[in-house]
């Protein structure tokens, strides 16, 4: 995972992006959970693309990941 923070006038940004086919809303969650310590306003999580990644059961509007991916 690739991490970029910004921070402006006391306030922080962080985008994290996997090398990852998708990222499911489960997976999502438990990030933006384990950084609310961290305190970032806005955080984004994001995965790159390919086509010759598994099945990752992703489907519009998020899903969990499945099991052998966890």
């Amino acid at each position: 995972m690739h991490a970029v923070s910004m921070s402006a006038a006391g306030r922080r940004f962080l985008w994290l992006v996997g090398d990852l086919p998708a990222i499911n809303t489960d997976l999502a969650d438990a990030i933006t959970a384990r950084l609310s310590s961290a305190s970032p306003e806005l955080v984004w999580v994001g995965a790159t693309h390919t086509h010759s990644g598994p099945d990752t059961g992703c489907h519009a509007g998020g899903g969990t990941t499945p099991p052998p991916l966890c």
